[in-house]
């Protein structure tokens, strides 16, 4: 399929992408798409206010235009403008226009740029190009930076989650820490679920990160203008964008503005890439198998045979933006998906499938017959392991290695006498038969997800704009839920889906007024029971085998 098909059949489903977008949301409170403005005076050569002046911005990628005159102090402003570069021109009686290019507007931060009109003939035009974003923000008090999409791209981050890049903002602080596991290690003010160890598919994803002494539950995450933090844990994101839809990221550690009064803490503000006149796009792939890892070349202890690294990963991106109609309507959109295949292995005491038959035979109506008897209860074993009874008591009490394994007594009641203060482990004492073993077991560490996100904007004229964006994450994750001899019916599946979509319409009536509608929501969902039915063994109380030996 050429381009051009591909533009074609894209165009045909932008209409029911805007519709779903509509139907699939609920009404919550939010902050505006954009919060990101431009002011600033427009004077002559003498300082003197120009009031009446025309002003025009045009976006420099969606040609979109706005246009204002000046108050009576000379002074524009345009709000609700997406990040990106832009030109402004500024015109009036008896002055040459004056046009600047380049003038760099960063996410949700608001920018002064002053315009200077000399006397003249009004076809003639001076032009000038802007700096990039300053370093110093001076629209208002805030503090803080803004990342953009190259420097979202380019530094390393884990997981491709964008939000380990916010300990480069000022005004935060957060090591990055990790545990063995890959969570992240909690902040000395922290306690909630902890940093991503699947990337951009973690459920609430809680960057250990602190602006200003505050708490990490203070923190606070927006995603074109919608909250996605976690009801259940403050300062955790249920959506977590990927690296190819992420325009720019602004991080104020400092905010005085009254929209962001509800946290103390960091506000981080996404912007998602949106479409633009020129087709572009992207793709990224990332290839890890067992044959590229090192792996163990030594014996191990107690005799342990050597395991070869296991870990499999894909990592995948992809994203293409482009014009359905050009210089009116756009269309983004972008992929992310990762495979995991892992399996960890450890050395525990398990009972041996003697001890088990006897339970059963011996009891057979009893709850431990009952359990040990349950399907997917046979633990995962990788190979039997030497032992000995120093490794079991330290060589006290009844113990003795037979066939493979360690006899340590019997079900038979009985031996009291004899046995003293063992006499409950051990029952008339040894019977020749072993009762558990010593084995390295492999515990299973699968992970599959997926992340999708659409963005249409829409100018229907100079005043209206329409716009509408939605992530959808879902994780396939199956692990254990403990350390219980690496049994199956023991295994935990979690399978959440995680939303978030927006859809938003602006009208701009006056230069001082302006009217914006908005619908959205986010949304966390998992049912547990469904995705672990015939696998998991839940029940109240949950009933397990562990801690043998």
């Amino acid at each position: 399929m050429n381009t051009l098909s591909i533009i074609r059949f894209l165009r045909s489903r932008v209409l029911l992408f805007v519709v779903a977008s509509v139907l699939t949301v609920v009404a919550l409170p939010a902050f505006g798409q954009f919060g990101a403005s431009l002011t600033g005076s427009v004077q002559d050569s003498s300082g003197a206010a120009i009031p009446g002046a025309t002003v025009t911005l045009t976006n420099s990628a969606t040609q979109q235009v706005k246009s204002i005159t000046t108050d009576g102090s000379g002074v524009y402003t345009f709000s609700e403008l997406a990040p990106g570069s832009y030109t402004l021109t500024a015109t009036a009686s008896n002055f040459s226009a004056a046009t600047v290019n380049n003038v760099s507007v960063a996410a949700e931060t608001p920018r002064n740029v002053d315009v200077l009109l000399k006397a003249g003939k009004t076809s003639e035009t001076v032009t000038v190009n802007a700096d990039t974003i300053p370093l110093l923000q001076t629209g208002d008090a805030s503090i803080g930076s803004t990342l953009d999409n190259e420097q979202v791209e380019r530094l390393p981050v884990v997981g491709g989650n964008v939000y380990e890049l916010l300990r480069t903002a000022p005004g935060i602080i957060g090591d990055g820490a990790r545990s063995g596991n890959g969570n992240a290690i909690f902040l000395p003010n922290g306690g909630g679920p902890g940093g991503s160890s699947r990337g951009i598919f973690q459920t609430e994803n809680q960057t250990q990160i602190s602006a200003d002494g505050q708490r990490v539950a203070d923190n606070t995450y927006e995603i074109d203008g919608v909250t996605v933090d976690s009801l259940t844990h403050g300062g955790a994101a249920v959506v977590t964008p990927n690296q190819e839809a992420v325009g720019q990221i602004t991080v104020l550690s400092t905010s005085y503005d009254a929209a962001d009064g509800r946290n103390s803490g960091a506000h981080i503000k996404v912007v998602t890439k949106q479409g633009t006149n020129q087709i572009h796009g992207s793709l990224f792939f990332l290839y890890d198998e067992p044959g590229l890892n090192a792996f163990a070349r030594y014996g191990g202890p107690n005799g342990q045979k050597p395991v070869r690294a296991s870990t499999k990963q894909r990592t995948y991106d992809a994203s293409i933006g482009f014009p359905i109609f050009k210089d009116k309507l756009f269309l983004f959109a972008s992929f992310a998906g990762f495979g995991l295949a892992g399996n960890s292995f450890g050395s525990q005491f398990i009972e041996t499938p003697q001890f088990d038959a006897a339970l059963i035979a011996q009891r057979p109506n009893g709850v431990s017959a009952r359990i040990v008897a349950a399907p997917g209860n046979a633990p995962r074993i990788i190979n039997l392991l030497p032992v000995d009874c120093t490794q079991y008591n330290g060589g006290k009490g009844p113990c003795a290695a037979v066939g493979g394994g360690l006899d340590v007594g019997s079900l038979t009641p009985g031996g009291a006498s004899q046995l003293g203060v063992y006499t409950g482990m051990s029952g008339a004492g040894l019977d020749g038969v072993p009762d558990i073993q010593f084995a390295q077991l492999s515990f299973p560490n699968h992970s599959r997800g997926r992340q999708f996100n659409g963005r249409v904007d829409y100018t229907l004229t100079q005043k209206d704009q329409l716009a509408a964006s939605f992530y959808s994450t879902k994780l396939d994750n199956y692990g254990q839920s403990g350390s219980n001899g690496a049994r199956p019916n023991e295994d935990l599946p979690f399978k959440p889906l995680n939303t978030a979509g927006t859809i938003i319409y602006i009208h701009t009536f006056s230069p001082t007024w302006i009217n914006e509608f908005r619908a959205n929501g986010t949304r966390f969902a998992d049912n547990g029971i469904r995705d672990g039915a015939g696998i998991s063994n839940f029940g109240i109380p949950f009933i397990n085998i562990q801690g043998v030996g």
